[in-house]
């Protein structure tokens, strides 16, 4: 995860914003900066690891010399904007700031424990099933199908169809989305190995035999462990971020006038 982080960009501004204010001397204090760039250490290694982030090796001494220029100038162009107020009431700046507090809430580590996968799993079995599903070959009639009476699958081949004739693993969602979900309820009706119609569907007419129906089924946490991970480390990130709005809007007094009080959330008024 701390990999993963390096590599985002809203981090490389975040850390590279903070040194607009302060540096860190020798002994771990902050070093004032307000009239002066300051280049040390301390940021020629943080333009090092966010270029070592983006590119996977280190800069060149001609690279780290291009940094540090870049560095200066924006440096120089941020402290003048700001003197001249130009962050003032943009919507871009502050959509930019909340996205970067969002990013640093819902900072990670990428150890979690088996016990609390396993947990997750069970409190939440309709994420890691398998849906039901069937096997069916159909053929199809765009116009003027037999009646069931003098149908047979030799002597009517039915008309040409570009999904296909056969069908297999065939979900409910899956099979809506190609014929329509009547098409499904009506497949849901038939007997095994029998040839059956006509069936209408968004093309047309259908003769269909289903060959076999497959259960829906719970998937074994090992085979799903990946997921399951994933689905742990979303919701964490979820908690986070919540979390940290939380703690940033407790820290504060929000006043509304009285008349539109009632149009905000009880839980966000003081």
């Amino acid at each position: 995860m701390k990999s993963h982080l390096l590599k985002e960009p809203m981090l490389h501004f975040f850390v590279l914003g903070l040194l607009l204010y302060a540096l860190l001397d020798g002994n771990g204090h902050p070093v004032a900066v307000e009239n002066t760039i300051i280049v040390n250490d301390q940021l020629v290694s943080a333009l090092k690891n966010n270029f070592r982030a983006q590119h996977q090796r280190q800069p060149s001494s001609v690279e780290i010399n291009r940094l540090v220029q870049t560095y200066i100038e924006e440096e120089a162009l941020v402290r003048e904007a700001m003197r001249l107020g130009l962050e003032q009431d943009d919507a871009v700046v502050r959509r930019r700031l909340v996205q970067k507090m969002h990013f640093l809430f819902q900072d990670l580590d990428d150890e979690i424990s088996l016990k609390a996968l396993k947990q997750y799993y069970l409190q939440h079995p309709q994420r890691y099933h398998q849906a039901a599903t069937m096997d069916f070959e159909q053929l199809y009639f765009q116009h003027n199908p037999p009646t069931a009476a003098a149908f047979s699958a030799a002597a009517h081949p039915g008309d040409a169809f570009a999904l296909g004739r056969q069908f297999r693993q065939a979900s409910a969602t899956a099979i809506g989305k190609t014929f329509g979900a009547d098409f499904y309820t009506q497949l849901t009706n038939l007997p095994l190995q029998q040839w059956q119609g006509p069936l209408t569907s968004a093309y047309g007419f259908h003769f269909v035999r289903v060959k076999q129906r497959q259960p829906a089924m719970q998937l074994a946490f090992e085979a799903v462990a990946d997921a399951v991970k994933a689905d742990v480390m979303q919701a964490q990130r979820v908690q986070k971020r919540e979390q940290g709005v939380a703690d940033s809007i407790a820290k504060l007094s929000v006043l509304i006038d009285s008349p539109l009080k009632p149009l905000v959330s009880p839980r966000s008024v003081n």
